[in-house]
């Protein structure tokens, strides 16, 4: 499983954004689970793109 902390992010970009999409398509494609871990900036700018749904969000770093 992969886990991404993004809980000190204030704010994510284009290229931001394009980086974690490719990085979750890629380990789907290794069959590597994929988590985000992000505070209200990430995922508000995930919701306002609609792409908050191509995530799995988990809550901390110890996720099992």
């Amino acid at each position: 499983m992969l886990v991404v902390d993004l809980r000190a992010v204030d704010f994510l970009g284009a290229q931001g954004i394009v980086v974690l999409n490719n990085a979750c398509q890629h380990a789907q494609a290794c069959h590597i689970a994929f988590r985000l871990i992000a505070g209200k900036a990430v995922q508000r700018m995930l919701q306002a793109l609609g792409m908050v749904k191509n995530f799995e969000f988990c809550d901390n770093i110890d996720y099992t």
